[in-house]
């Protein structure tokens, strides 16, 4: 599935780099999830002295390796298109404070959008959201319809 054309009118989102947002996400999670496994193999070949190192690292490493994988099933996936009500959408800091990040919650997928997309929507408008299906990375938003509680 192609990206459709830029319409302002009707997406509140286009973007149209989504494929090398996936690259950039396997360049990043895979190589630092294959260190972080190594890293893990290493500790746990010194247990027992090393099981505080085991622990940490193990956790890191699944979350790490986690995203790789659903970085690496997106190459070879199609976009697919996720259409319902908003569920929920809420705000906040990346790390620590600094960074803000918008979500968003359709048909129970969590998205990441912009400020702007952010800013226009409200909890029960309708959306027609273009993504990738394994990491969530978005290629459109469109608001289908207005929710009831609109003033």
């Amino acid at each position: 599935m192609s990206l459709p054309e830029y319409d302002p009118d009707r997406y509140l989102e286009y973007q149209p780099n989504h494929r090398l947002v996936v690259l950039r996400r396997v360049a990043i999670f895979v190589p630092i999830g294959a260190l972080f496994t190594w890293l893990l193999l290493v500790a746990i070949g010194n247990l027992p002295g090393s099981i505080i190192g085991v622990v940490i690292l193990g956790i890191c490493a699944l979350a790490i390796d986690y995203e790789a994988v659903h970085a690496l099933r997106d190459l070879a996936a199609r976009p697919q298109e996720t259409r319902g009500p908003v569920q929920r959408l809420w705000t906040k800091s990346r790390v620590l404070w600094m960074g803000r990040v918008n979500y968003l919650v359709v048909e129970k997928r969590l998205f990441e959008v912009s400020e702007i997309t952010s800013r226009e929507l409200r909890v029960g408008d309708e959306v027609a959201i273009l993504h990738w299906p394994h990491t969530n990375v978005i290629l459109t938003v469109e608001r289908t319809a207005q929710g009831a509680d609109r003033t």
